[in-house]
């Protein structure tokens, strides 16, 4: 899918309930889902903004998944930033963290 197309179809996911948590990374991600995604509950949209960290989105997410576990979350990252915490995956399934990674490829 195109990330725009990826886009679009969060958004539907998002519009529909008020609980869903989108956490995303540096770099394109992180722009264009800030023009995608609307939320109607403060405390649904962790970015990193200007800060620059990469890997930021996964471990950000999954913080706020152990923070209220009725809440679904979703990371958003392109490959590289992904890579740099892929890892915590390991933590996710030995701790019983359920989170949503989306991956984009950048090539």
């Amino acid at each position: 899918m195109k990330p725009r197309q990826v886009l679009r179809e969060i958004e539907k996911v998002v519009m529909d309930t008020d609980d869903v948590v989108v956490g995303t990374d540096i770099g394109n991600i992180n722009a264009v889902a800030n023009g995608y995604l609307h939320f109607k509950r403060n405390q649904s949209f962790l970015a990193p903004m200007t800060f620059g960290n990469c890997g930021y989105s996964l471990p950000t997410i999954m913080g706020a998944k152990v923070a209220d576990p009725s809440r679904p979350c979703i990371a958003m990252a392109g490959d590289g930033a992904f890579g740099m915490s892929v890892n915590e995956l390991m933590t996710c399934a030995r701790e019983n963290i359920p989170v949503t990674p989306v991956v984009f490829n950048n090539g």
